[in-house]
């Protein structure tokens, strides 16, 4: 069996505007076994860079401006990020790497196994694939452990690997290649079964000897000031959380105080020999400022944009939020006697009118004007399933090709997308991916929009 001294792991993450978190993320991913730890900082205004070099000074700690990076590649920014990081993972060399974002905490159950010790205990797996376990148990700047944590096992993995292996592309959750071998952090194999290959099948009954801790929501003020940092499609507001958790988290996790209390000792070490106290004060109000930005948005929201707010203002009950959140509700319930503003907040009218438009493009003007029909009388609007069906229907009576019928599924797909929409996205965009199954654009956006963290529920009852 390989020793672990020969074992080299490198840890690398993006971050915008997370200040106040790296420095508890640091520490953590150090203290259990991680060699070096780089993260590229984007677009951002807070003064990260300055906790980072504080830290760099005496620990192993790599800060790169990836704004270069950002602005050439686009939508394409964290794959080209990441590729970029395992490029120069093995020219370092370094024998393995696992990219997390700063809200997603590597995690033993025994809060003691370090990381080379869990490869050891695995048998050195080519890829080792951690379910998420979604903390929801969160007060405002609290660290992320304790002795007890409520939360949901969550289907989606992150994934550490060796460099040596032949992959095709990294993506956001898993690395893919024809060859590799993933194992689960049970010890497990496991085959995905889909080009996806970011969640498994159904999501584990309990926490396994390894997984991710995400702070997806954090406290309730973070929450919201999470919506300021906007959407890398320059989105002011970012509109891909479906409202704050729910209160019956269905799983819990816990840890031994003694450990727990000496982990925070040796944390508290960390933050003064830095000399971090400071910076992290400027960094908490830099969040608290944010969070009062993103109420006086909401109060002057179009009609477009209070449909978001009302959605990613779902479930906090901090009163701020509430008083908002009730206002942009009754100011949509008065617009919506314009029957422009009617049109936009129906969701199925608007399905019926782009399919309208499809059918005028093909040609069928007779199918067209009954869509139109449907949707200006007052019989039942059709569901997205019958949308489907009418849709297959008209694709089959013209010769367009399996791959034109792909990208009319992925046009309507990114339609929905852009509006947040995920369910009705995702109905278009897995139609898009059976016609085009090896797509490139497609899968890219199958991957984004089934990994969104905006629940189909939540897109249903966004009002």
């Amino acid at each position: 069996m390989r020793d672990t001294e020969s074992v080299k792991v490198k840890l690398a993450a993006i971050a915008r505007d997370e200040a106040a978190y790296l420095p508890e993320w640091i520490f953590h991913h150090l203290e259990f076994g991680f060699d070096e730890i780089e993260i590229y900082i984007n677009n951002t205004s807070d003064n990260s860079l300055k906790v980072l070099e504080a830290i760099s000074v005496t620990h192993p700690v790599v800060a790169t401006n990836a704004d270069a990076l950002y602005q050439s590649s686009n939508i394409n920014f964290q794959p080209s990020a990441y590729k970029e990081l395992a490029d120069k993972a093995i020219a370092d060399g370094f024998t393995h790497i696992m990219f997390l974002d700063i809200d997603e905490f590597w995690t033993p159950a025994d809060f003691q196994t370090t990381i080379k010790q869990a490869l050891q205990k695995l048998h050195y797996p080519e890829v080792l694939c951690l379910n998420w376990f979604i903390h929801c148990d969160e007060d405002e700047f609290s660290s992320c452990y304790k002795r007890r944590i409520e939360g949901l096992n969550d289907r989606h993995v992150k994934t550490l690997f060796q460099l040596n292996i032949h992959w095709d592309k990294i993506d956001i959750h898993n690395v893919i290649g024809k060859e590799i071998t993933y194992t689960r952090g049970d010890g497990s194999v496991f085959n995905f079964g889909d080009s996806s290959q970011c969640a498994i099948t159904e999501r584990p009954k309990v926490a396994h000897d390894f997984f991710i801790i995400h702070r997806m929501f954090r406290s309730q003020m973070e929450y919201i000031a999470l919506i300021g940092r906007g959407r890398p499609n320059k989105d002011k507001i970012k509109t891909s959380r479906g409202g704050y958790y729910t209160k019956n988290p269905t799983d819990i996790i816990s840890f031994e105080a003694d450990r727990l209390n000496e982990y925070y000792r040796r944390f508290e070490q960390f933050i003064d020999e830095c000399q971090l106290s400071p910076l992290l004060n400027e960094s908490r109000n830099f969040i608290r400022e944010r969070f009062e930005n993103v109420i006086e948005w909401a109060k002057t929201a179009s009609p477009d944009d209070a449909v978001k707010f009302i959605k990613v203002f779902q479930r906090v009950d901090l009163s701020k939020v509430a008083k908002v959140r009730n206002k942009l509700i009754n100011e949509l319930k008065l617009a919506s006697l314009d029957s422009g503003v009617l049109t936009h907040y129906n969701n199925s009218s608007l399905l019926l009118l782009m399919l309208a438009k499809l059918l005028k493009k093909l040609g069928l003007d007779r199918l067209r004007l009954l869509v139109l029909l449907k949707v200006t009388n007052s019989t039942p609007i059709l569901d997205i399933a019958n949308i489907d069906k009418s849709l297959n229907h008209a694709l089959s009576k013209v010769n367009y090709p399996k791959q034109q019928h792909a990208d009319i599924y992925r046009e309507l797909a990114i339609y929905w997308y852009e509006r947040n929409e995920m369910a009705i996205a995702n109905v278009f965009i897995s139609k898009a991916k059976e016609l085009r199954p090896n797509g490139s654009y497609i899968m890219r956006l199958y991957n984004e929009i089934s990994t969104s963290d905006s629940s189909p529920d939540n897109v249903r009852n966004n009002v």
